[in-house]
């Protein structure tokens, strides 16, 4: 399917503008935090009782980040999400929280390829729906507050897919997106910049 590792994706400018539009700056943040069950690839969780996931996790949770004197803080239902490129929303799907919001990207140097952010349990906003184009920073959605468990905090699910090949949108839900077959998936580590680090 080709070999996602060897391409460049632009790094984004997502946590300035996620710290700026949620105004995280009164807590002094200096990173994301992540915790094991949290990353890319993960085989647990990181709520509850800390079980197996069906199957690895296809991308990354962001609910905690570190601030002043390196006191823990977390988002809540009222995050704003701001998109990660430029592009187009292509599907909006249920997931297990809330709605999944799928954007395409296009980038000179990915040769034609499909480059795809999602952005999880969220409640999309007003105008955001299929075929809207979005810039950079633009605030696609806000999170979902998790219903009937105290277990688990609200938090963004992100994911990162790439195909070399265009993919037919009509057929993305969670199945596919996990599926090595259909997409190749990358680590938002790889373009969230230093900050995370």
């Amino acid at each position: 399917m080709g070999n996602p590792d060897t391409i460049f994706f632009p790094k984004s400018p997502f946590t300035d503008v996620f710290v700026r539009e949620n105004d995280l700056n009164k807590h002094g943040f200096t990173s994301w935090v992540l915790y094991p069950g949290m990353e890319s690839g993960a085989e647990n969780t990181w709520w509850g009782e800390k079980g197996a996931r069906i199957r690895p996790h296809e991308g990354m949770d962001l609910c905690f980040y570190r601030g002043v004197a390196d006191t823990i803080f977390h988002i809540d239902e009222r995050a704003k999400i701001p998109a990660m490129y430029d592009g187009v929303v292509v599907k909006i799907i249920n997931d297990f929280i809330g709605k999944t919001i799928i954007m395409k990207h296009s980038f000179p140097d990915i040769n034609g390829g499909t480059f795809l952010t999602l952005y999880g349990h969220t409640n999309a906003g007003q105008g955001i729906g299929i075929d809207r184009s979005i810039k950079a920073g633009e605030i696609i959605a806000t999170l979902v507050a998790p219903r009937g468990s105290k277990a688990i905090l609200p938090h963004l699910h992100l994911t990162l897919a790439w195909s070399p090949e265009p993919i037919n949108t009509d057929i993305l839900d969670w199945t596919t997106i996990g599926n090595p077959d259909a997409v190749q998936l990358i680590n938002p580590l790889r373009v969230l910049g230093l900050s995370e680090k």
